[in-house]
């Protein structure tokens, strides 16, 4: 959707424009006020702060069903990266830069909207599909897309963490790539989380999202029948070593996937060995 503008904006004095930038807008949420998780807010109500507002605006603005675009016309600056605005092409997501992956991969679609935008910012300016490091935005010699972290990373101009750390970059980049590329086979970011995994004990094959509930299903007994605890420890942790084993085994879960699955496992492991069993016998 276009031309429904902000009226917020400034000459880019002759700028080139070096970044496609993606932000989160840490918007309140809207149908699950409780839930930021679930909802953070949409790309309408967003507009509507942003005309209500004298000191801020974005070039487009997406939820995980629309994207509004034009809102600032692109020969002229938004004001959404500080001293970077003239440099700069600007999304701002209804998503919030404290999301853990697992929140940011349940709004698949969101991620798509934003990838195809990036895709057609960078198609329009005849920029590279590079991610852009913080010692090149520092530099400021290299085009390519990044996010608000990296901006302030470089040049210290504001304090905005957006989209933060937990971003998932890697099924982010596929999707911009596949958008430049013309393709649409790629796989949902539900579809590399349900990947399945065999154990390398029983050759049964399991989802990584699977085997992490089942294990968090072990632990809990330790909580429901102090009678079990013992057994409970014992079988928790034995299958946390079986869940570490096959995750480590199969080439194909690798990347940023293996280390949030990897991290998960070690939590708890961690609470697993914290528990002691109650001594045997009377007093």
């Amino acid at each position: 959707m276009a031309n429904e503008l902000i009226a917020q904006s400034s000459s880019r004095n002759g700028a080139t424009v070096l970044w496609i930038t993606i932000h989160t807008a840490e918007g309140p949420t809207d149908e699950f006020p409780s839930r930021p998780d679930l909802d953070a807010g949409s790309a309408r109500d967003l507009l509507k702060f942003g005309q209500s507002k004298t000191d801020r605006s974005w070039h487009a603005c997406c939820d995980d069903d629309i994207i509004l675009d034009n809102l600032v016309p692109y020969e002229r600056a938004a004001w959404t990266l500080r001293n970077g605005n003239v440099r700069s092409d600007n999304l701002e997501m209804c998503g919030l830069a404290s999301w853990t992956r697992i929140q940011w991969l349940a709004h698949d679609k969101m991620l798509r909207i934003a990838a195809k935008w990036v895709a057609g910012r960078l198609r329009a300016r005849g920029i590279a599909p590079h991610r852009v490091t913080v010692a090149e935005c520092r530099a400021k010699n290299t085009r390519g897309y990044m996010d608000h972290w990296t901006y302030t990373q470089a040049t210290g101009d504001g304090t905005h963490t957006d989209v933060g750390k937990f971003f998932p970059w890697d099924v982010f980049n596929n999707y911009v790539i596949s958008e430049l590329n013309g393709e649409d086979d790629m796989p949902t970011a539900k579809e590399v989380w349900d990947y399945g995994i065999k154990n390398p004990d029983s050759g049964a094959v399991m989802s990584a999202a699977t085997r992490l509930l089942d294990v968090e299903r072990r632990v809990g007994l330790l909580f429901d029948d102090e009678s079990h605890v013992t057994t409970a420890v014992k079988s928790a942790a034995a299958g946390i070593s079986t869940a570490i084993a096959a995750v480590k085994a199969d080439t194909n879960v690798s990347g940023q996937h293996e280390t949030d699955i990897l991290e998960a496992l070690a939590d708890l492991s961690e609470k697993v060995s914290a528990i002691t069993p109650p001594a045997t016998g009377t007093e």
